[in-house]
């Protein structure tokens, strides 16, 4: 949509221009975690949880405004300590410490994720294939979860369920109308 409507290209994202180095998106040992941090409380979770607690007598880290103030020189230091683990271990630690945590899934993880398939963002269909369903419920509909029918599979049933007859449905097979 950005390029599309105003001609451009997104800037790619740079940790050390965040509004917050506590909401934002780092690469670990083996993906990418997103945490949101947003309270000076949430702070001291992470940084005991990530094993920076001395960071908290650090009068440029002391609490949330001062890490945002300071954040390029937060941004290395929160970089490295979690460079140093795997997003599954982050992710761990920081859900048993109630902090908003997620890991950054690619395209090719999202059809196998559990919490993805368990919150139906993506659906198996009867012939094996996973895809995302209709996005939206409309009157309790929810988006569809099967294949389309085979060609012409659905005719009779249709055009019977809107009034024509048998003798009918020969005569638009005898003109070729339907198949």
């Amino acid at each position: 949509g950005f390029a599309a409507n105003l001609g451009q290209r997104m800037a790619r994202f740079d940790l050390r221009s965040a509004a917050s180095p506590l909401l934002s998106v780092y690469q670990t040992a083996d993906g990418w975690i997103s945490i949101g941090a947003v309270l000076d409380e949430q702070w001291r979770h992470v940084a005991h949880t990530m094993g920076l607690a001395h960071l908290l007598d650090d009068p440029r880290f002391a609490t949330l405004t001062d890490v945002i103030t300071n954040n390029a020189e937060a941004v290395p230091i929160l970089a490295e300590r979690f460079r140093a683990e795997p997003t599954d271990h982050w992710w761990q630690l920081f859900r048993q410490a109630g902090i908003w945590v997620s890991p950054v899934r690619r395209y090719d993880e999202l059809p196998t994720d559990p919490h993805i398939v368990a919150n139906g963002y993506v659906a198996t269909y009867p012939d094996g294939s996973v895809a995302v369903p209709v996005p939206y419920e409309v009157d309790g509909f929810q988006g569809t979860r099967a294949v389309a029918s085979a060609y012409s599979a659905d005719t009779d049933e249709v055009l019977t369920a809107i009034g024509l007859t048998d003798d009918d449905l020969i005569a638009l097979r005898t003109a070729n109308a339907i198949w």
